[in-house]
């Protein structure tokens, strides 16, 4: 059985597979999260939708990324998690964790073919003897143990935790298709400079989407050049953590006063902004979308209810 550790190193490989890319960052002042939007079919391995969302976010102060099955128990797996998390009434990111550990197993019981399968969680959370806001990354994973190291796919799941170390500034995860060690290295050492130069997190989050365009480029490959970002900075998670107050998510810059996503094409932005799922104790919305109109703008999205409860559209300008 292979117990490849995962190191140190900021661009440290997560269940390494063909399908998706997803590039995570967290440092002392936000988190940031960017994926491609292929998916691909297992049986034929080729592309079987282009558009497909593979980010959750919980009460816009935790991501969830996704990696392996597109579908599960019949949904798109962005669906299954947060209906899952309505379902529970869920808020915050360490009962996000138990709710989708305890539903993957049960899932992966019934799947006969089993495959690397790892949801990321990436946010905040705050330090109970501080009281200040600490980054963090969760690996809820069939091929990544406890301790970090690599073992074969099952229908178990466990869990692996990291936050920064006192010495630590920033730490970087690459997980579905990773980067091999020269592409690996430079990377690190781009993203490096641009914190250690002070460097807007707009310019950071850029060099994120190069790197997954970068892969999308690679013949034989299940990443895409479409991509999904999102960007939590500390002070506003912050003050969520503390009282509750409700955070927007607009589709804008990465900036240090709210969190926003954005959606790029090649590494350009576009037009139409498709937004990650969302959901917040009974509320959640997926399949959402902004994009400039004449005299302002136009927001859809189908809204989530808990516990079966129907879907229904919403658009507003």
């Amino acid at each position: 059985m292979s117990r490849r550790k995962i190191g140190p190193k900021n661009a440290a490989k997560l269940a390494p597979t063909t399908m998706t890319q997803i590039i995570a960052l967290m440092t002392r002042d936000y988190v940031m999260v960017a994926a491609d939007r292929r998916l691909t079919d297992l049986k034929t391995q080729k592309p079987c939708k282009e558009e497909a969302c593979k980010l959750v976010s919980l009460c816009n102060c935790t991501v969830i990324a996704y990696s392996g099955y597109a579908e599960l128990d019949g949904l798109e797996t962005h669906d299954w998690i947060a209906r899952h998390l309505l379902d529970a009434n869920c808020v915050g990111a360490s009962a996000a964790g138990k709710i989708i550990r305890k539903n993957a197993m049960l899932s992966f019981q019934r799947l006969y073919e089993r495959i690397p399968h790892t949801f990321l969680l990436a946010g905040w959370t705050l330090n109970q003897e501080s009281g200040k806001p600490e980054p963090f990354f969760t690996a809820i994973s069939n091929v990544i143990a406890a301790d970090g190291c690599y073992t074969y796919p099952g229908s178990g799941f466990s869990v692996w935790s990291r936050q920064l170390q006192t010495a630590e500034d920033d730490l970087g995860l690459v997980f579905g298709t990773g980067l091999d060690r020269d592409r690996s290295i430079r990377f690190e050492r781009r993203v490096k400079g641009q914190l250690h130069g002070r460097q807007s997190p707009s310019m950071v989050m850029h060099t994120l989407i190069e790197e997954i365009v970068t892969t999308s480029r690679r013949p034989a490959i299940g990443v895409n050049e479409r991509i999904l970002s999102c960007c939590l900075p500390a002070a506003p998670c912050a003050h969520w953590l503390r009282t509750g107050t409700p955070l927007p998510l607009p589709a804008a810059e990465p900036n240090p006063n709210f969190p926003s996503f954005g959606y790029f094409v090649s590494g350009m932005k576009q037009p139409k902004q498709f937004a990650p799922t969302v959901v917040c104790g009974t509320m959640g919305m997926t399949r959402g979308f902004t994009e400039a109109i004449q005299g302002g703008t136009r927001t859809s999205m189908t809204l989530m209810r808990p516990r079966g409860w129907p879907n229904s559209p919403a658009s507003r300008r």
